[in-house]
């Protein structure tokens, strides 16, 4: 599956799940590179995700992005599947949520 492809799916699951969802826009039509891939809000919080395939790992600008989000207050970070997504809203929804321990590695997703 292209990234492409798995980012229409977090689309399509985030605004079934009661968030407002949009995609950013990448290459030169961008407002700023490095910027995670979905902009997301539910319930007055942000989120950020940066869309990979498996395999595929963020860049160093992508991570300093992801960084600077999450010192704003947006819940920020990678995900490579929609299974990625719906344990970041779970984790949110209960309330135990901490925007730091959300790795940036693909083997280690502890949210």
């Amino acid at each position: 599956m292209s990234e492409t492809d798995l980012t229409k799916r977090i689309l399509k699951w985030l605004r079934g799940n009661g968030f407002w969802a949009v995609k950013r826009h990448a290459g030169k039509f961008a407002t700023r590179v490095g910027l995670p891939d979905i902009d997301a809000l539910k319930d007055g919080q942000s989120f950020d995700f940066e869309v990979k395939v498996p395999g595929n790992k963020p860049t160093k600008i992508q991570q300093h992005e992801i960084f600077k989000l999450r010192k704003f207050g947006s819940i920020a970070g990678v995900v490579w599947s929609v299974d990625d997504v719906a344990a970041v809203s779970e984790s949110f929804e209960v309330g135990g949520f901490k925007s730091a321990s959300w790795k940036l590695s693909e083997g280690d997703r502890k949210w």
